[in-house]
């Protein structure tokens, strides 16, 4: 984090997959201006452009997000067998395959028309229904597939 004041740090590099505001904001974190330089320039707010300095800085050198509190969760995505996916409805299927992509929600719901709050309710109804799976087999009912919705 830098000192109040000093230009905010950045990677040497412009990470992949930035969206046009990131670019914006990461080329003036470049230049050297200071969060409240680029606050005024843009006319953007303190937060907004210390978030999207903390987004820039998250991105891997794949563009795929990582954050903080995403990383166990996109771990869980990316683990999944292929195989997997035939439990899911054909909703979840889209989001889950666009999440295991390195997609975040805004851009999962961009391409697919929905609100960010449906696409986190389809990928955690996808969550719980491949976690009740493996029970299901378990108790005797195997072949039984949950319930299409």
């Amino acid at each position: 984090m830098a000192r109040k004041g000093s230009p905010p740090s950045v990677p040497e590099a412009e990470p992949p997959g930035l969206s046009e505001q990131q670019r914006r904001i990461y080329g003036l974190a470049r230049q050297g201006k200071t969060v409240q330089q680029i606050t005024l320039e843009m006319g953007a707010s303190e937060v907004t452009v210390r978030t999207q300095l903390g987004r820039i800085r998250d991105k891997d050198s794949k563009g795929v997000w990582l954050r903080r509190q995403g990383v166990k969760s996109m771990l869980f995505w990316q683990a999944l067998n292929p195989e997997d996916l035939d439990f899911l409805t054909r909703g979840q299927r889209q989001v889950v395959t666009l999440r295991r992509a390195g997609r975040s929600s805004t851009e999962i719901a961009r391409v697919l028309g929905l609100t960010k709050a449906a696409v986190r309710t389809r990928l955690r109804d996808a969550k719980a229904r491949l976690a009740a799976w493996p029970r299901a087999v378990s108790d005797g009912t195997e072949g039984e597939l949950p319930k299409e919705e």
